[in-house]
């Protein structure tokens, strides 16, 4: 299980309404379930995504370079199965840490909004931050400009999250530094991924439901033949009996008619004629 620590540039007011609009489900988020929508946590700042925007809008100094940062937007999360074990007390405990980082790091009069959002498939801490350094904006001087900076900004979340379980993410990786763009690309791809083999999963089950009822419908019509079958021989079997009966009857009577033919006869042959005793 892995600490996950992303940021995102954002140069004009239009990403920094979007970015807030999305955080507070003021738009449309295909990857949000919206049964969840009520387990989203606010740890900080406004209640709406326009009130928010007002805030930042109200921190921003007079002047603003052309190709200044206004703001910075940084997801705090880890691998999902530290959110599968974690009780809702580790996990609140765990976020808690991560904005006491991001609060440290940036500054906690620079965050403009702090949302824990548990609608979407990995739990995760999005926070928008005005870059301001004495009342300008130098988010180089907030995060520096080169990898090494980033990576000891990983570094150090990590240090204050570890206590929780999680490692740190591969040092010195030929990977490029992941945007939450790419991080919200990469779970979208992940979650259709998942869809397309749940899809075919389905599929199958279904194929093989349907064989199991040809199946079970054969095996019923079998059975009942075969009920048929031993109806059938019962009924031959008491046909049988019957005439087995009727036949020892018949060769009864035919033994008993012989029987009495025979003593019919044998009297018949030792009976005395009467011409005998007259002479």
């Amino acid at each position: 299980m892995k600490a996950i620590f992303r940021t995102q540039k954002l140069k004009s007011r239009r990403t920094v309404s979007g970015c807030l609009r999305h955080n507070f489900r003021a738009i449309d988020t295909p990857n949000a379930n919206p049964d969840r929508l009520m387990e989203n946590e606010i740890l900080r700042g406004a209640n709406t995504a326009q009130a928010a925007m007002n805030q930042f809008n109200a921190a921003l100094p007079e002047k603003i370079r052309k190709n200044a940062v206004l703001g910075v937007e940084v997801l705090c999360t880890a691998s999902p199965e530290f959110f599968k074990n974690a009780t809702e007390t580790q996990q609140r405990e765990f976020f808690n840490d991560s904005l006491e980082f991001v609060e440290k790091k940036f500054g906690r009069e620079n965050v403009i909004s702090s949302l824990v959002h548990k609608d979407e498939t990995t739990p995760h801490l999005q926070t928008l931050i005005i870059p301001l350094v004495d009342g300008k904006l130098n988010a180089r001087a907030l995060m520096g400009g080169n990898k090494t900076v980033m990576s000891q900004m990983q570094t150090d979340y990590h240090k204050a999250v570890k206590k929780h379980g999680l490692e740190r993410g591969q040092r010195q990786s030929k990977a490029r530094h992941q945007t939450i763009k790419n991080f919200y690309t990469n779970i979208e791809q992940t979650q259709r991924t998942y869809q397309n083999n749940t899809t075919r999963l389905e599929i199958k089950n279904a194929h093989l439901s349907q064989g199991w009822k040809e199946k079970d419908a054969q095996i019923s019509v079998l059975k009942e033949k075969l009920k048929n079958l031993e109806n059938q021989k019962a009924e031959i079997q008491k046909r049988l009996i019957v005439a087995e009966n009727k036949f020892k009857q018949r060769s009864g009577d035919t033994n008993e008619k012989r029987n009495q033919r025979g003593r019919s006869q044998y009297s018949r042959n030792n009976q005395t004629p009467s011409s005998t005793f007259g002479l």
